[in-house]
C-alpha cells in the first residue's frame, strides 16, 4: 500500500495544475510541483503511519462564499460554503480516492447505473439514457415517471462515527481507513468575507466543500 501511495504521488503531482486556487499555506501548488521527489516519500511514510500529510494547513481551513444566483444576498443560507484546501491536501486526496474507487469498484459496491464522480462516466451519458427510456416509454404507450431530489447541505451533515462504520463494512483497508479518520479529525474553520476572518470553529460533522474526496464520502 505505501508503494501505491508514492507512485500515484508522483503520477499526481505531474497533473496538478499550477495556478489552482489554494489556501494561504506558504506551501503553494506551484512549490509543490518542484518537490516532485520528497512528495513521493512523504507520502509513502503517510501510508505506513496512518497519518494525513499537510494536517498542520489542514487543521484550520479557510472558507468563502459563493453566491447563489437569484438568492437574497443579506442571507447566510444564499451563499455556498467553499474550502480553500492546500496544495498538499488537493495532492492527497486524489490519491485517497483513486485507492477508495478502485476498492469501491473491485468490491461491486458502486451500481452500473451510477454516472457521477466515476471514470468513463459522464453526465451526457447519464441524460441520454434518461432520454432513451422515456421515448421508450412513448412508444410502447408506457407510464413514465421520474423522481428527481436534492439533499440540502448534504456534505455538511456527514456523520464521521457513521462513515467509518460504513467503510469497516465494506473492508476497506484498515490503514486506509485510519488515514481517513486522521484527515477527518479534529478540523477548524475560519469563513473570510473579503479582509475580514471569523472566529475560529469546530468542525464536528460533515467533509469538506470542494475536496475531490467528499462526493465518494457521502455517497459512500
Amino acid at each position: 500500500m505505501a508503494r501505491a501511495f508514492a507512485i500515484a504521488a508522483s503520477y499526481e503531482v505531474l497533473k496538478i495544475e499550477v495556478f489552482r486556487a489554494a489556501s494561504a499555506s506558504l506551501l503553494t501548488i506551484k512549490l509543490i510541483v518542484l518537490c516532485a521527489k520528497l512528495h513521493k516519500r512523504l507520502h509513502k511514510v503517510a501510508a505506513i503511519v496512518g497519518y494525513c500529510p499537510g494536517r498542520g494547513y489542514r487543521h484550520l481551513q479557510e472558507v468563502i462564499g459563493i453566491y447563489k444566483p437569484g438568492k437574497p444576498r443579506d442571507l447566510s443560507a444564499s451563499y455556498r460554503p467553499i474550502i480553500l484546501l492546500s496544495g498538499l491536501n488537493k495532492l492527497f486526496e486524489k490519491i485517497l480516492k483513486t485507492r477508495l474507487s478502485d476498492h469501491f469498484l473491485g468490491k461491486g459496491l458502486i451500481i452500473d447505473e451510477r454516472f457521477g464522480f466515476r471514470p468513463a462516466h459522464s453526465c451526457p451519458q447519464q441524460v441520454l439514457r434518461l432520454v432513451e427510456y422515456v421515448s421508450e416509454g412513448f412508444e410502447t404507450e408506457r407510464s413514465t415517471v421520474g423522481v428527481f431530489f436534492d439533499v440540502a447541505k448534504a456534505f455538511d451533515r456527514v456523520w464521521h462515527a457513521g462513515l467509518i462504520y460504513k467503510l469497516y463494512s465494506f473492508q476497506v483497508p484498515d490503514r486506509l481507513i485510519i488515514i481517513i479518520q486522521n484527515y477527518l479529525a479534529n478540523r477548524h474553520f475560519t469563513f473570510r468575507h473579503e479582509r475580514t476572518h471569523s472566529t475560529r470553529r469546530l468542525i464536528k460533522v460533515g467533509v469538506p466543500q470542494g475536496s475531490t474526496l467528499s462526493p465518494l464520502l457521502y455517497s459512500a
